[in-house]
């Protein structure tokens, strides 16, 4: 049986494209399942029925492979299962077509391409922890404002004495506005209490 599956991105867009596309390639209207897929939805029920649905001999047909998989190492996962099952999938735009040879070695490579994706993500996540066990926060950066050099302070301090705008100091001191904000008024703050007691 062949069976084709069209999917939308958001509800503004329309899948009649896909659907004519599916339809020339010989699915019979009857067999295509469609789903709406947003953002903050990660369910695909017709997805889902689909691939029930299937058995060994046959096919599923898309007009792109990013219709059926989320991400590569998804994608491959989704191809394995289908190849154990004995479907067949075939891509309309990408040309392709599980049952040839020369599309089983774009599949290979899809898995190698899943595989280094899944470590990169496995690195990024241990160097995440490592720097959250380091700086003591689940962000990995430091608790609190970043530590502001004292001279740069006092030269820019020195400059707003002189009558230079606080963005002239700014920018000559590379302190930002804000930061020079708060620390002119904790010194005006000093200033005021040391001239009164």
């Amino acid at each position: 049986m062949i069976y084709g599956y069209a999917r939308v991105s958001t509800t503004d867009q329309s899948a009649d494209m896909q659907i004519r596309s599916l339809m020339d390639a010989g699915v019979p209207e009857t067999c295509i399942y469609q789903d709406v897929f947003t953002g903050t939805s990660k369910d695909r029920p017709e997805f889902s029925k689909l691939l029930e649905q299937v058995q060994g001999g046959d096919t599923i047909i898309c007009w792109k492979l990013d219709r059926l998989g989320r991400s590569v190492s998804h994608l491959s996962i989704l191809l394995e299962d289908m190849d154990k099952k004995g479907v067949t999938i075939r891509s309309l735009v990408d040309g392709l077509d599980t049952s040839n040879k020369s599309s089983k070695m774009l599949y290979h490579m899809l898995s190698i391409v899943s595989e280094m994706e899944r470590d990169n993500i496995h690195a990024r996540v241990l160097e995440g922890i490592s720097n959250a066990q380091k700086f003591g926060t689940k962000s990995g950066k430091p608790i609190g404002r970043p530590k502001v050099d004292r001279m740069k302070i006092e030269q820019a301090i020195d400059l707003m004495q002189q009558g230079k705008s606080i963005r002239v100091a700014s920018r000559r001191t590379g302190i930002g506005e804000a930061t020079l904000y708060r620390r002119l008024a904790k010194f005006k703050e000093n200033q005021f209490k040391k001239e009164n007691v």
